[in-house]
């Protein structure tokens, strides 16, 4: 590993490590279903306690 990437590492690590409870990463996928539906997921977690802010399903994301 190159020493300058070592130290921009240790940066990043601290910078997460000092913001986790303010941090929240959200994810949107698709999942087939038993009768190969297509779902679509989104889910929304915090990184501080990891706990889930939100979670729905749905057959059509578009709203309609």
């Amino acid at each position: 590993m190159v020493a300058g990437m070592k130290g921009e590492r240790s940066v990043q690590l601290a910078f997460l490590n000092n913001h986790r409870e303010v941090i929240a990463a959200f994810d949107f996928f698709m999942v087939p279903s038993l009768t190969f539906r297509t779902l679509y997921r989104f889910f929304v977690i915090e990184h501080g306690r990891r706990r889930i802010l939100h979670f729905n399903v749905t057959e059509r994301p578009t709203g309609e």
